[in-house]
């Protein structure tokens, strides 16, 4: 049997074709990656800052017949890892009035 566990801060809802919830996976917790910022210049007066990325926090070991939901950047600070799956946000979701609603398939980077 497949378990998913969502570690994404958000109930993700899952829907077909016609726009109808077929699943929804609950928050379970949250996996994140950590990030700092440095200040990397000026582009006409206003300050540049470029985002560090570091370790992933939250993310339990691969466990067998586990899938984990994460965010597209914890996916692909893990990239290659078979376990972890994103909501795919892109067109395919299922949006009202430009918020996401929906999303009819995961992602894996």
């Amino acid at each position: 049997m497949t378990n998913i566990v969502n570690l994404t801060p958000h109930t993700i809802t899952v829907v077909n074709s016609d726009n109808q919830t077929i699943r929804e996976y609950p928050s379970t917790g949250v996996a994140r990656v950590a990030t700092a910022t440095t200040q990397a210049g000026f582009v006409d007066g206003i300050s540049i800052y470029q985002t560090i990325f570091g370790s992933v926090e939250g993310l339990p070991d691969p466990q067998d017949g586990v899938f984990y939901i994460v965010s597209m950047v914890v996916a692909q600070a893990v990239s290659g890892r078979q376990d972890i799956i994103a909501p795919d946000t892109g067109p395919t979701a299922y949006r009202i009035d430009g918020k996401i609603i929906g999303v009819r398939q995961f992602a894996r980077y």
